[in-house]
């Protein structure tokens, strides 16, 4: 087996182990709101992070890859630098045959850390998406109306 096919099987192998514990606390988190009737609230919060992780990796490798696509392919073909500018072109030139491929998978991994990123922004989202109306201050509540606190007002 060649070095870079056994990195990548301990890549693979380190993420089924990390998988496998977040599966694990996804499982009892599912438990407990089945338990407490709640499974439709854990449905909603699952698929909004859900979506807002793919949408968020999505425009990232969107954005991502067309800049550094476009600023590959056009990039000048002359250079007045020093010494060390063309040792680096050097190395550079097997990367820029294969542009396409070697940025897709660089945008590929960036998008995928960005979209774990931004699935931890679900509850901004889905406040957004669901405003609840602010409730009216009665005379009994006046005192105390500001003192309560909701994740979706600020």
């Amino acid at each position: 087996m060649t070095p870079g096919r056994l990195l990548l099987l301990f890549v693979l192998l380190v993420a089924l182990l990390i998988s496998l514990s977040n599966s694990l606390a996804l499982y009892v988190d599912w438990l407990w709101f089945g338990e407490v009737g709640y499974q439709a609230v854990f449905m909603t919060i699952l698929l909004t992070q859900g979506s807002v992780g793919v949408l968020f990796g999505a425009v990232f490798f969107l954005v991502f890859f067309a800049n550094v696509y476009l600023a590959g392919r056009y990039q000048p073909t002359r250079y007045w630098g020093t010494v060390d500018t063309l040792v680096l072109l050097r190395f550079a030139e097997p990367l820029r045959s294969h542009l396409g491929r070697t940025v897709g998978g660089v945008a590929g991994v960036l998008a995928l850390i960005a979209a774990l990123g931004g699935a931890t922004h679900w509850e901004t989202t889905s406040c957004f998406a669901r405003p609840s109306p602010s409730p009216r201050p009665t005379r009994s509540s006046a005192r105390t109306w500001g003192s309560t606190s909701s994740r979706c007002r600020s």
